[in-house]
């Protein structure tokens, strides 16, 4: 996973709206090979995006392998880098959030790291992370920069589920995850089974069990939420949308898109024109 974001001081960008919990700082390294070491005074959430390594915390190891999330938690002195090195986006806040950061949930007790199952959807608020950055000194995006980062530690733990009992199991959200970045193109489910070593028919039965629709269900109902999307959000032609999700038929797209929102394309993007025209929005 690329990104374009720069590490940034947040704290010292003035908030609109007072908050809970306010964002002090946003760090992004791509590549990093040094260990952490050190007791913490600071709440800090780390998104490990890619690369493996280890956590030692409370007497306790961990295996880290990516995409995860490390919690940093005061006074805890915590112990903790990858091998040989890993791709790390971490927001830090002042101590004295721990509190209400607990209270909302998003630091779980004696728990120190978390798999991150839908690495696409975590890409998608993190592009728009970037775009809050890089206009940082707007008035406002501080205060937006600090909600949309407790949404993205949020969304991790939303999406997680009981840890994996085996290797098929972690395999099976690994190759979710895949299916949900490529989701636009033809996929082989029965050859993508194979690369993660799975035959089609233990595939599908775990599929079923884990994810509770076909994989074709599920790759259908990401098409659709982003052609609904950029039917609202852009001017594309309805053929291009089309194309570009991987529908080269615009006649089954069309079936699809009725059948997912209960109204056509044109009627759905008219529908939200309608409602921008008048100021609903």
């Amino acid at each position: 996973m690329e990104l374009a974001i720069k590490s940034t001081h947040v704290a010292s960008h003035p908030r609109r709206l007072p908050y809970v919990a306010e964002v002090a700082q946003i760090g992004y390294v791509p590549k990093k090979t040094g260990w952490v070491d050190f007791k913490f005074d600071v709440v800090a959430f780390s998104l490990i995006l890619s690369g493996r390594g280890h956590l030692y915390v409370a007497g306790r190891e961990f295996e880290i392998n990516a995409p995860c999330v490390i919690v940093e938690v005061p006074p805890l002195h915590f112990r903790y880098g990858p091998t040989p090195n890993w791709q790390e986006l971490y927001f830090s806040y002042p101590g004295s959030c721990l509190a209400a950061l607990s209270k909302m949930g998003l630091v779980p007790d004696n728990r120190f790291t978390w798999p991150i199952r839908s690495l696409s959807k975590c890409k998608r608020l993190l592009d728009e992370l970037t775009e809050l950055l890089q206009n940082i000194n707007v008035l406002g995006n501080a205060d937006r920069v600090d909600r949309l980062v407790l949404r993205i530690v949020a969304e991790t733990l939303l999406d997680d589920e009981e840890p994996a009992v085996d290797a098929a199991h972690q395999s099976l959200f690994e190759l979710r995850s895949l299916i949900e970045e490529h989701y636009f193109e033809d996929l082989d489910f029965d050859y993508l089974a194979r690369q993660f070593g799975f035959s089609p028919s233990t595939f599908r039965r775990l599929w079923q069990k884990y994810v509770s629709e076909s994989p074709m269900r599920f790759v259908n109902n990401l098409r659709m939420k982003q052609a609904c999307r950029l039917l609202c959000e852009t001017d594309l032609p309805i053929m291009q949308i089309a194309e570009d999700l991987g529908f080269n038929d615009p006649l089954y797209f069309s079936k699809k898109f009725h059948k997912h929102t209960g109204e056509t394309a044109r009627d759905y993007r008219r529908r939200y024109l309608s409602l921008t025209t008048n100021g609903r929005r």
